[in-house]
This record gives structure tokens, sequence and C-alpha cells, in this order.
């Protein structure tokens, strides 16, 4: 029932939503009024106290002392000395305190009107709290809260309280009437007071700020800049001026902004309202007047306007930052939780839409939602122009998904694209929609009929009532016709003449001639370009370039500016400015930008649709193609070497101080447009040789100076893609040099690749200093650009001579990584790790963009893609499942639990509906991909189940059980429909498998090496592996098009197999770990490989197209070395998988080939005096002999029963002493030197046997009269003649391993290396054999593995497992000099001990200048230090090679990340499997398993540092 309104004129509930905080004198009055009424019938009055009441605050304290009964109980008289003493502290706050003076005021007469005295006293009680407690915060209430959230919080009390003032205003025959149904409202205002009272309160509670106020306020605003909000976004920014943005004409599409008030200002309505419309209904305008309303009363939380004609309003990842941003400024409590998060977490705002929306929106708004008012509303206008499908799609999922927790509303409008129609019809979401083109005709004609009264009044005379109704009938419905007609006939400036031509033109405009849906507009824009094209009054080159012009606009990429324009067009600016003046009706240019674009996204749709547009159609493949070739000409004009300045290659891009003013003043507008977009024109458009010359010269000329302006844009990471766009063109192409250029652009594309991977493109001049140095000698790039630099690192020798199968990226993770897989469209991929976590990563950069989320327990080990790009799956040895959001990393589902042990396969449907999980439990589960829901099962399979995927149709299940059969399950019951199939090969089973992605094959992996692919229906083979590898395959996976099979084994080797012939496609891909494959990923377009390794924290990434041509070398590492004792200066190694290989040691080339001795380790090897022949010894205790000229096998004996360990030739070559792990040495005579004679010598053989350990070390003296061998606590000397023991020392040495012996040159002594847990170095005198410790140094050095007397006897050189080199002094027993090798397994020493060979772990070989090693140490480091500095402020054209040798030996660092640094700067940067290849100071040979590295610093002269720039020689 409605109470009557009041005799004279009520206010109107609506009159009250009128009301300013700012404009309270009226309320003021009527509250001095009711007090006086008040005092009339009270003894005690008990006026509000102001600021002219000096005796206020006594009153109220008597007052509160002193209650007249008249004034109700005790709780009354305590919440009004609370609300008295509230409205004294809020002086800071005029607003609040008259409308608390008010309050008081009106309980006053309160308490004759409530006759349930309980309920009165409730009230009382709650309204008393609120009060106390906000007289607590009331000061931090300040002007500066005249807007916002406080600001409409204050109102809302107004409105409450101009209705209660109406209620006791009327009459007394009226409130004796309605007391009834008056008293119930009455209450129901007041408790409506209290709540938002209590909302004042969390809002100041929650702001948190610190004693220093204004302080705090200065690192907000500091904080909330950090967003970058676009400004230009804002409904009224000046950029909304410039494109002529503005609000409804006044009385126009009144229904629909009443809609709307009333949906914003339902608590129950929908959270998102979604109004959509085609091309041209008004939707902006609309948006715009929206915003203004809620603007004014305070219930606009935040708003963005897109526009495809601005890059940053477009951009999608703009729009959660700017909402935050005014948000923050809308509400205190929201701006305090945003700003603790700022603190916290690292740019939230540079993360992808889902998780910007988390952070900067969903989280800050939960924590104040508590004072956030009712009826606040966000707006979103024009969603549809942004640049991003697939942003788009995730903020509407994300956005969908959370509406509903936030405390604001959504305003969305766009055209209906379907992208948007499916989210927001899903039918898992609520929204208010309304359709703007579903409006009956009559209601919008009659809107748009104002609009043009008022657009066209200006016109002298005013258009007739006649024509503004037929202009509105030509309108229909579309509010862009109308504008465009207004802007034709009307526009600023024009003659009353023309004015009126123009009308009747679009008045005289013939019937149709498209089709009906686009006619009315077609036909405007017809009759306008008829206008602008008109032949009578321009010169046909005049046309020529209009039509050029609005061809470009229409194609651009982003919004030129029209400088921009007539640069890339070679136009005169001013003819630009001039052409564009007559298409302002179409094309807007903003103001101070000078930025061109369309005015409405349906001109370009008309001139693309020749059946619509005819003779001014533009053929938008022909103009991409014009375009790209203006793009390549603007390039070839203005790229040079080092655009920007650069100064040092020392520094980081980031770190340059005045980089974005290098920028501005070197880069012009014309020169990034073409950077940015040359290849998207390209791909638009026709092949063209022209076209394909300019690329080609653009490759040869330009390609290093187009990386520099992407990389110091940071927009390195779209130049592969550029590149590929390119190459895509390309292959339009037939002729021969089309195959030339396509094999320029993979090299290209490559090089760019491992750049912009890498850490490598934090310095933009390392594009020279670094990744040209280190590009394969066969590329294209290198041998392009080489010739055309100078003082560039020299790296020289096999490993980069021809392209390898080498990683183009490695990223490090925090946890070793389980499973991976890639997104469906390729950008990320997801990472499953064995600490639980789960994470989603960029696939461009390794760049961390969702997660880790650690919701497993234990390990993730399995982890699936849906085909619709939408989730990630994961299954854990936690028996858990959980289903993520693949964009923004959130839990959609889980951890979700049916099995009883570990989750070992998930899968997708096709159409991502259903997720399939099997485990070695034997179960199979069905689940709902979007809820978790079980959808079937758990149901049993036959056996441990190893995989499992549904079958292309949704419905059946292909299952694959550790018993090696193949089932498929019909997917609701679990009953088998089909097999089970039997593998091939019983025994063993095989051990991995991949399901391709059709469904239709299963590849399985055997222990043998061997590969299987078997039809999934009916269990025959398919294909089997032709080359099977010599591991088991522990990782497979099919390519997206099921074409490719990569496998992964045992040993770390990737290999790519044609899924149909079985024939292997590549060069294998080799791990620089050798740990197994554990996880495998092919991107969608089949161009990159991910794969992780056991054991290792490391993702690399490979490149499956770049065509290598060496394979390995060497497998393995070196477990014997020798160097020839002629002086031909070669190395011998016997390696640990059974080959021997025989290297030049100058220049680490082949001499003979690793070559397959036998199946184990060669333990020992040693040359012949004359360096014919080398001797190895195997684990088989068989002797080989070999000729080192032809590389075959002289001779061959089983000489021991167990590894052949130490070995030794006599100086005269007539002996060969042996010793072996069967606790025996064998001195072989073999004097006549000659194959056949040597046979009955080593028949003729004298032995002796001591039962000892192995024996470690074999020499014999230089005279050959003795023989000297060390092992476990022993050292003997045998006499060669006598075949017997000369001595031996045995107690002395405890159980020491002496693992190494040494004759002098004269033989009067001999030194020997053991280890007991300490390095020992101990001399002995061959004939006293008395005994004499070098001095121990203070650390321990692990093993001593090699000890060698110099020529002249006078220096020892020792060589430790743990890379400690020492240079002894014989006579003194001190150490002369050192340096360090790094951990070593094996170590040779060259017959003059100037070098050195030693061999790690990783197999890789490192030859060493020792006696400049050992004296570089001796150089003082800050002298080293003090001569580096001092090379940057030489003038010169190149760091000096003995400064760059000397400081990269002593004080360079060589970081993981693949940076060679000294102190704080960065040298040079190499990928991390080259860094392990790279050659050191003194170290100028390495011989690796992917070939040989030389390297010698002593002759580089380097441009680098400040020099840098001097490395270019055509600059």
């Amino acid at each position: 029932m409605q109470s009557k309104p009041p005799k004279g004129g009520a206010r109107k509930p609506s009159d009250a939503l009128k009301i300013n905080w700012w404009s309270h004198r009226s309320v003021l009055r009527e509250s001095q009024h009711l007090s006086r009424s008040n005092d009339s019938q009270s003894s005690n009055p008990a006026a509000p106290p102001n600021q002219s009441d000096p005796q206020s605050e006594a009153a109220i304290e008597v007052s509160a002392q002193n209650p007249p009964q008249k004034n109700g109980s005790l709780l009354w008289k305590a919440t009004q000395t609370a609300l008295r003493l509230l409205q004294k502290n809020l002086d800071g706050f005029p607003p609040l305190k008259i409308a608390v003076g008010v309050l008081v005021t009106c309980l006053d007469l309160t308490r004759d009107v409530i006759g349930n005295r309980e309920e009165y006293d409730k009230l009382a009680v709650d309204l008393k709290d609120a009060a106390d407690a906000l007289a607590l915060y009331a000061e931090k209430l300040i002007e500066r809260d005249d807007v916002g959230s406080v600001a409409r919080i204050v109102k809302s009390v107004d409105e409450e309280l101009v209705q209660i003032k109406d209620k006791f205003g009327r009459g007394k025959l009226e409130r004796a009437i309605e007391a009834a149904e008056d008293k119930e409202d009455i209450v129901k205002r007041y408790r409506k007071i209290d709540s938002l009272f209590r909302r004042l309160l969390s809002d100041i509670t929650l702001r948190t700020y610190s004693e220093i106020g204004k302080l705090r306020d200065a690192t907000d605003e500091t904080l909330l800049k950090t967003l970058e909000p676009v400004h230009d976004a804002r409904y009224n920014s000046s950029y909304s001026t410039a494109v002529k943005r503005e609000g409804c004409t006044a009385s126009t599409r009144e229904q629909i902004l009443e809609d709307l008030r009333v949906w914003a200002n339902d608590p129950t309505s929908a959270k998102v309202f979604w109004m959509n419309g085609m091309a041209g209904t008004g939707k902006t305008t609309i948006s715009y007047t929206f915003c203004q309303w809620l603007e004014e009363r305070e219930q606009l939380g935040g708003n963005f306007f897109c526009s495809r004609t601005s890059g940053s309003c477009r951009n999608l990842n703009n729009i959660m930052p700017s909402l935050a941003y005014q948000l923050a400024h809308y509400s205190p409590a929201f701006r305090s939780q945003l700003c603790t998060i700022l603190q916290d977490k690292q740019s939230p705002h540079t993360l992808n839409v889902g998780e910007q929306f988390k952070w900067v929106l969903q989280l800050p708004l939960e924590k104040s939602k508590n004072a956030i008012p009712d009826g606040v509303v966000i707006i979103i206008d024009a969603l549809d122009e942004c640049e991003s499908a697939p942003q788009t799609r995730l903020f509407l999922e994300t956005l969908l998904k959370l509406a509903n927790q936030l405390p604001v509303k959504f305003f969305i409008a766009s055209r209906p694209e379907p992208l948007i129609i499916t989210k927001m019809q899903s039918p898992r979401f609520v929204t208010s929609t309304l359709y703007l083109h579903d409006i009956e005709q009559s209601l919008v004609e009659a809107d748009i009929r104002k609009y043009l009264e008022e657009a066209l009044s200006s016109m002298s005379p005013a258009p007739s009532e006649d024509i503004l109704d037929e202009l509105a009938l030509r309108s229909g419905k579309l509010f862009i016709y109308a504008a465009t007609v207004a802007r034709y006939i009307n526009p600023e400036g024009i003659k009353p003449s023309s004015s009126k031509r123009r009308l009747q033109a679009i008045l005289d405009i013939s019937p149709p001639t498209s089709n009906l849906r686009y006619r009315d507009i077609d036909d405007l824009y017809t009759t306008v370009l008829d206008a602008a094209f008109d032949s009578n009054v321009h010169e046909v080159d005049e046309l020529h370039n209009a039509a050029l012009i609005v061809r470009t606009v229409v194609c651009a990429m982003e919004p030129m500016s029209t400088k921009l324009l007539s640069v890339l067009l070679a136009l005169e600016y001013q003819e630009v400015e001039d052409t564009l003046s007559r298409f302002q009706s179409v094309l807007h240019v903003q103001g101070e930008t000078r930025l061109v674009s369309p005015l409405h996204a349906s001109f370009p749709d008309f001139l693309f649709d020749k059946t619509r547009s005819l003779r001014f159609h533009c053929d938008s493949v022909q103009h991409h193609g014009k375009l790209s070739s203006f793009c390549f000409d603007a390039m070839d004009k203005e790229l040079r070497f080092n655009i920007c300045g650069l100064e040092s290659s020392f520094v980081f891009d980031a770190d340059v101080p005045d980089l974005q003013q290098k920028i501005e003043r070197n880069i012009s507008q014309g020169l990034l447009y073409a950077c940015k977009h040359w290849g998207s024109h390209l791909r638009e458009g026709a092949f063209t040789e022209v076209n394909r010359a300019k690329l080609v010269r653009f490759l040869c000329s330009q390609l290093l100076f187009w990386i520099e302006i992407l990389n110091v844009k940071r927009l390195i990471s779209i130049g592969p893609k550029l590149l590929g766009n390119a190459l895509s063109w390309t292959m339009k192409g037939q002729s021969s040099e089309s195959e030339d250029t396509e094999e320029k652009l993979y090299d290209a594309r490559e090089f760019v690749e491992t750049f912009s991977m890498n850490a490598c493109n934090t310095s933009t001049p390392h594009i020279y200093v670094s990744a040209l140095p280190f590009c394969p000698r066969s590329s294209f790039v290198y041998q392009n650009y080489w010739t055309k630099t100078r003082g560039l690192i020299s790296v020289n020798g096999s490993l980069l001579s021809e392209k390898q199968n080498r990683p183009i990226a490695v990223w490090q993770t925090n946890s070793d990584v389980c499973s991976l897989v890639f997104s469906s469209d390729g950008a990320t991929f997801a990472v499953g790790s064995k600490d639980g976590s789960f994470s989603i990563r960029d696939a461009n950069s390794g760049e961390i963009i969702a997660g880790p989320h650690r919701v497993h327990e234990w390990s993730v080990v399995s982890i699936a893609s849906s085909p619709d790009n939408t989730k990630f799956a994961s299954g854990s040895v936690d028996y858990a499942i959980c289903i993520w959001d693949a964009r923004t990393g959130n839990l959609i589902a889980g951890p979700l639990q049916k099995h009883i042990r570990a989750v070992c396969w998930v899968s997708f449907s096709l159409d991502s509906t259903k997720l399939v999980s099997g485990s070695p439990d034997g179960t199979i589960v069905v689940w709902d991909s979007a809820t978790g829901d079980v959808i079937s099962g758990p149901f049993q399979a036959t056996g441990s189940v190893k995989a499992v995927a549904f079958a292309s149709d949704g419905l059946k299940i292909v299952s694959i059980s550790s018993n090696s059969t193949i089932s498929i399950l019909d997917g609701h019951a679990g009953k088998i429909l089909i097999g089970p199939f039997r593998a091939i090969m019983k025994n063993p089973q095989p051990r991995n498998f991949a399901i391709s992605s059709d469904r239709s094959k299963i590849a399985m992996g055997y222990p043998s090496g061997a590969i299987v692919i078997k039809s999934a229906s009916t269990g025959a083979v398919v294909t089997t592996m032709g080359a099977p590898h010599a591991y088991l395959a522990t990782a497979l996976a099919f390519s997206h098009d099921d074409n490719y099979l990569i496998s992964g084994d045992s040993y770390g080797t990737i290999r790519i197999w044609d899924a149909q012939t079985g024939a292997i496609l590549s060069e294998p891909l080799h791990n620089r770990h050798r740990s197994y494959t554990s996880s495998l990923a092919i991107s969608p377009d089949g161009s990159k490989v991910i794969s992780v390794f056991g054991g290792n924290s490391t993702i690399v990434v490979w490149n499956t197209s770049n065509n290598a041509v060496v394979g390995q070398k060497i497998s393995i590492s070196a477990c014997s070395f020798a160097f020839s004792p002629d002086g031909r200066m070669m190395i011998a190694a016997g390696l640990d998988d059974g080959r021997v290989a025989l290297w030049d040691a100058q220049t680490g080339e082949d001499i003979l080939a690793p070559v397959r001795a036998s199946s184990g380790p060669v333990r020992s090897i040693a040359f012949s005096p004359d360096s014919s022949i080398i001797i190895t010894g195997h684990t088989t205790g068989a002797i080989q002999l070999w000729d080192t000229r032809t590389g075959k096998i002289v001779q061959s004996y089983n000489a021991h029963s167990q590894d052949v360990t130490a070995l030794a030739y006599s100086h005269d070559g007539s002996k060969i002493a042996s010793g072996s792990a069967d606790n025996a040495v064998k001195i072989w005579d073999c004097h006549s030197g000659k194959v056949e004679e040597l046979a009955q010598a080593l028949n003729k053989l004298a032995a002796l046997f001591l039962r000892w350990a192995d024996v470690k070390s074999l020499v014999f003296s230089p005279d050959d009269v003795l023989v000297l061998a060390s092992s476990r606590g022993k050292i003997a000397i045998w006499s060669v003649a006598e075949c017997k023991v000369m001595w031996q020392a045995e107690g002395e040495l405890g159980t020491a391993s002496v693992n190494s012996v040494a004759f002098s040159p004269d033989g009067t002594m001999f030194v020997s290396g053991l280890y007991d847990g300490n390095s020992k170095i101990l001399l002995w005198n061959t004939t006293t054999r008395e005994m004499t410790p070098l001095h121990c140094t203070d650390h321990n050095l692990g093993r001593v593995i090699s000890v060698a007397f110099f020529p002249d006897g006078k220096k020892i050189l020792s060589g430790s497992s743990y890379g400690a080199i020492l240079l002894w002094d014989v006579e003194t027993g001190n150490i002369l000099g050192n340096f360090d090798v790094g951990s070593t397994s094996s170590m040779a020493v060259s017959p003059d001990c100037s070098r050195l060979a030693t061999c790690g772990d990783e197999g890789i070989m490192r030859i060493w200048e020792v006696e400049k090693a050992v004296a570089a140490q001796e150089i003082v480091v800050e002298d080293i230090r003090s001569e580096f500095d001092r090379e940057d402020l030489r003038d010169s054209t190149f760091y000096s090679p003995k400064s760059i040798k000397l400081a990269m030996s002593r004080i360079a660092k060589y970081r993981k990340d693949g940076w060679a640094t000294v102190d704080d700067r960065n040298i040079f940067w190499t990928s991390p499997d080259l860094r392990e290849n790279l050659c050191l100071p003194y170290n100028g040979l390495v011989i690796s398993p992917h070939g040989t590295t030389l390297m010698d610093y002593s002759n580089m002269n380097l441009c680098i540092g400040k020099k840098w720039v001097n490395c270019w020689k055509l600059a």
C-alpha cells in the first residue's frame, strides 16, 4: 500500500535523488525547524551542536548525566549522545555532519511513532554501536571524500532521511491514519541507515592509512601509476573529444536508458548487462550517456571505451589496470587493498588478462566489498574492437565466472560477434541482454530524428520537417548513418550553399544497388565518395593519391598519423592533410597526434566488399602487397647500425638511463610501423617478384638493424612470427630464387629465435657482440654479416662449422619437471613438477604466466591440453586430478579423487567437454571437464592402465594396459567393445606409449629400443621404426597432425620419425646431460620440441627445422688419455663406450675418427715412442695395437683376465708393460718391432705376478732398466732385465690410493701422487728410496690423477680430480704456481709439460697452455682489474688482447644464464650448451661431444664496452 502525498506537494522520491552533499542548506534548515518543534515539547532541549555553538559539548555532557524523563529511556539517551559526539568529530566532512544532525532530530520524533518498545530499544543499541565505532575514525573523513564511494554512501543516507522526514512532515490527521503502515517503513529506513554507517566504517578502517597521511597518499599514487592506466579510454577523455565521442541527444534513447538505470539500482538484477547491436546502432553514445548518469550519482566505478583506432584503447591488456586505477580513486578501501597487492606482487598488470583480473580487480574488490556501496557499475564499451580474440575470450570467461562474487556490476557493449555471443549466452552464466538492432523501428527512428534536428539546426535555412523525416527514415536503426549524414552535410566551416548542395545530393541518392541489409549505408557511403573523388574538381594524380591514402588507412595494422602516411606513401605532407579533409565524414583525424582512422567500422566493411563498393572497392590483397613494399622502402631508407646510439655493450638495455629518449629521437613513426608490420602486410598480399627482391635485400642488408629496433622496443618476440609470415608468403612462389629466399628466411628466423628466447636479448649490442659470433658458419646470417664486422669474438672449429641440432633455449625451473604439454594454439605450455606444482609458461620466452600452483601434494606425472585451448588437466602420484583454466591458470575443478593409486594418464575428448583418467590401480574414470563431476566409472580395465584416451567419437575409450593389451571400451558403461589385442612382443613388454591426436594409432617403446605403431581399432602393426634406438625409448609423443612421432631415449637422445614410413627425419637431438628423457611435447605447428630429462630442472627447447648436418662425434667421456711423444702433438683417447679416437692436439681435427674397439670402456692407452702405434687396454683383459696412420688394428691379445688398467711403452720401443685389475703386472718383449715378430715376442713374455689391488699407474725409467708401478697402498720397482721386484713401499703409504707415478728425466727421482682423504705429492730418491713429502696444500684437492716432471727435472706438474693444477719446485718442495681446470676424471700431460689435456664427466676435453696459465695467476687481480677498467677510456678501436685474456682468466664469471661477466660488465653471452664447449683463456682447444672449438684470446682485438660501436665496418 502506497503512502499518500502530503498536501502542498511532498518531495517525490526522485527529488530526493537530486540531493548533493555540497548543497545541504535546505536540509539544515529543516533540521533546525524540527529541532525547534521538539524543543517546545521538551524541558531540556538538545539541539545538534554546530561550529557556531561553543557550549554544545558541555550541553551534551549535561544531557548525558541528567536525562529527563521526557527524552525516553537511557538507551535512547546513550544513542543520542553517541550520535552527537560523532557529529562533533565530523568537522572535516560537512556532508555527513549535517546528515547526522538530521538523523538525531528524526530519532527524537521516532519514539512517538514506534509502538514496539523492544524494536525501538534494539534500534537504539544498533545505531549507538555504529556511531561509537564510526566516531573513532571520523577524522579520517576529509574534503577529498566528496566523490566516489564515500560520497555515494552519504547520498544514500540523505535519501533515507528525506523519506523519513517526508513521513513526519505530513499533517497530524494523515499521520494518525497512516501510522501503522509508516511504522514498518520508518524502521526499515533506520535499519538501512545503520547498514550504511557500518559500510562507511568498513571503508575507513580498510584504508589502513599510516600516521604520515600525505606521504602514504603519495606512495599509493606512485603505486597506482605503475598500473599504467590508459586515460584516453575514459568516456569523457580528451581523446573522446578528438574522435567525436558524445552522449545521446536530449530526449533520445529514453526507454533504453531508463532500463539501464533500473538494472543498476536493482540489487537482485544480473551482475552483467550486455548491450549488443550491429555496427552503427548507437551503442557508444548510449554507453557514454549511461556513464554520465552514473557519475552524477557517484555510481560509476570505472569505464573503458575500446577503440580499434587507438593502439592503447584496443589492447585488452590495458582494460583491467585502467579500471583498477579508476576504482582506486572511487573507493579508498579498494585503493588500500589494491596498493597492498601492488607492493607485494610484482607488476600484476603485466600478466595475462585472467591473472590481471584476479590481482587488480577480484582480490581487492573481495577484500573491500563491505565498503563498496550498492549500485556501483563498471562500463566497458566496444569490446569487439579489442585486437586479440583469445584475450577477449579469456576476459569474458573470467568475468562471467567471478562476477557474482564481486560487489560491483559490469556493463558490456559490443557487436554481436560469435565469440562474444558464445560466452555471453553460455547457460552457466546469467546476464541481462539488450539487442539494439531488435528495438522497434519507430522508436529508433524518432530518436534519430531528434538527433538530426539538433545536428543540422545551424544550417541556414534549417531542414524542413519533411526532410528530417526523410533522413530519419533512411537512417533506419543505424545512428552511424545519421551521424555520417550530419558530418557530410554540415561539417564545421562549410558554406551554407555547400551544405544545401550536399543535402540535396543525399536526398537524390538512387535506389539501392547492393543487398538489402546494407542498402542505405552503402548508398550514403557511395554519395560521400562520389563527392570526394569528383574528377571535375580534382586532377588524376590527386584522385590516385586520395585512393592510396584511403585504402592505406583501412588496411593499416594500426592507426597511422598524417606524417606517417606522407612518409610511407612518399607524398607531400600537406597533400595528405588536404586530401583527408575531403573525407572527414568517414575518416577521423585526431587533434595533436594526427592519427587517422575510420570513423566507424562499417566503412572498411563497405570498401572491402566489391559487390557493395563497386568502383571504390579496396582490393586488400593487392593493397597489402603495396604496403609491404612501402615498408621495405622505409626500412631501406632509415635503418642503420646502432640506430639508438647505445654507448656500451656492458650495459643491459633496462639500465640505459635515457633509452626512451634515444628511441624517440632516432626511430620515426614510419620506421617503427614498417619494422612491426612488414611481415603481416607481406603475408596478406599476393606473391610478386618485386617484393621478393626487396625481401632479399632486407635480409642481406638490414636484418640485424631491424632486430635492433624490435629489441630496444621490447618487441623482439614478434620477430620470428614476422619472418614466419614472410616464409609462408615466399612459399607461394615457384622459382628457384624463391627456394633460395626460403633458406635465407629459415636461417634468419632461427637466428632471431635464438636471440629472442634467451637472456642475450636483454642487451641490444649483443646482437653483434654475442649472437653473430656464435652463429653456425653455414648460416646465411653469419656468412652475410660476418664480413661486415670486426673486433668480434673469433670462434673456429667444427662445433660451429655447420648447423647442429642444439637447443635454441634452455630454461631453468625451481623443481624437477615430470610432465609437460603445449596448449592447442602453441602460445603456452603447461608444466607439472616433482614438487607437486603446476604452472603455465609462455612458449616464446619460457616466462611463467600462471602459477606455480601447488594443489597437488606429490609429483604431477601426467598432463593434457584440451583441443579448444581452454583447459589443462593434471594427474598426480597423490591419486588426484586437477582441471585448470588454460588462460588464467585458475583451478576449475579439483583435486578430484576416484583412483586409489597414481593418475598416470589424463586426456580430453576431442570436443573438450570430457576428461578421462587412468591409473595403475586398473581403473578408468570419465569426468565432466567443466565441473569435475564424475560422468562414468570407475570401471576396470584389462590390467594396470598405462595410457587412455577418448576415441574420435567421444563415446568410446582407447585403453592400453601394462600387459600390453589394447582395448576399446564403452565410455559410459566401461564394457569392452573391441579387443583386447596383444602386443607383438610378449617379452619384454613395452614400457612407454603415445596415442595419436586422432586416437587411431598407438606408439609403443620397447626396452630393446624398438618402437612399434599399432592400429587402435585392430591391433595391427602400422609401422615399425626402421632404425631402433640403441636405448629404451623413455618418452613418446605424436605431432598434432599425427604425421610425426618424437621419441626420447634413456640416454637423452631425441629423434623425429615419419609416423607413416618409420624413417628417421633428421639428425638426433642430443641432450648435454645424458640423462633419460622424461617428457616430450611438440608444438602444434611442428616447429619446436620441448623436452625435460630425468633429475633435471631445466626445460630444453629444440628447433625441428634447422637441417642439421653434423652428427654426434663423442657420445661420452674419455677415461684414458695420452700425448704422442714424437713432437707431432697428437692426442689419443680411450672412451667410456669402447671407442678409440686420435686428434691433432693443435687443431682438434680428426686423425682417427672414433672407432669401436670393444664393448666396454677403454681403460688405458699409450703411444709407441715413434707414435706409429697406440696400444689400448680393455675391460675384457685384451690389449690391442693400432696403426695411427691407417686406423687399423695391428694385433690383439687376451693378455689379462680382467680390466687392463695401465699401459706403458719403453723409451726404445722394445717393451710394453701392462697392469690389470687381475692384480698382475706384465712386461712384454717386442724388441724386433715387426708385427709378425711381435707375436712371437709376446709369446715369450716374462711375467711377474703380485697379489695387488688394481694397478693404477705404470712407467719405464728413462734408461728402460726399471718399471715403476703403483696401486692402493703400494709402490714397486721392478728390474726389467731380471723381472723381479727391486723395491716396494707398503707400510708408509697405508691404504692411500696411488693413482699416478713418474720418473725424473735423469731417473734419479720419481714422484707419486696419492689420496688418503687428503691429496699428497711424495718425492722419492730412486737409489736410496728416501721419501720427501712436498708441502701440502691447505685444502683437499681430490685424487691426484697425474704427475709429471718438466724436461729440466726442476719442476713437477700435478693435477687432481677437483681441477687444481699445481707447479712444484723439486728442490724446495714449494708450490710455484697453480691454476684451475674444473672437475676432471682423466688427464694427460704432453712430453714437454707445455700442454695439459683434461676431460670431465660430460665428455668435454680441453687442452691447456700450462706455463702461460700459471704465469697469469701470478699477476695481482687488482692490477688486472685496473688495466681492464682503463681500456674503455683509451682512444682505441679495440680492447687489447692481453687485457682481455687476463680479465677472462682471473676475474671473469661464467654464469648459468650464459653470460660471461667481468665484475658488473657483460662481456659476451652464449647458450648453455655452447657455454660448456667454450674455450677458456689458456685453453685454446676444446674437443666436445658435438665437435671442436678453437679460440685464441691472445689474438683477439675485441670491440666491447664503449668500443662496441666500432664493430660495424660499414657504419
